[in-house]
């Protein structure tokens, strides 16, 4: 493991999921994405918006790769 980066608990629809580093299955529509852990701050925008779009076939779609950048809490 990379003891540089901290996991964090990924936040999907306000609801708390999995730790990083993961993935998360979503259902079709937009969905808010966001990551938090106790004595850090998410740098820059800490809100990601995603939109799954209907699917038409049974071929699963690309994965999108979120990242955020994490500082140590002052």
């Amino acid at each position: 493991a990379d003891g540089t980066r901290p996991w964090m608990t990924v936040v999907v629809d306000g609801q708390p999921g999995p730790q990083t580093p993961t993935q998360v299955q979503l259902p079709v529509g937009r969905h808010t994405v966001f990551v938090r852990r106790r004595g850090y701050d998410v740098v820059n925008d800490d809100l990601v918006t995603v939109d799954v779009p209907p699917r038409f076939t049974d071929s699963p779609l690309s994965p999108v790769d979120l990242t955020f950048q994490v500082r140590q809490a002052n």
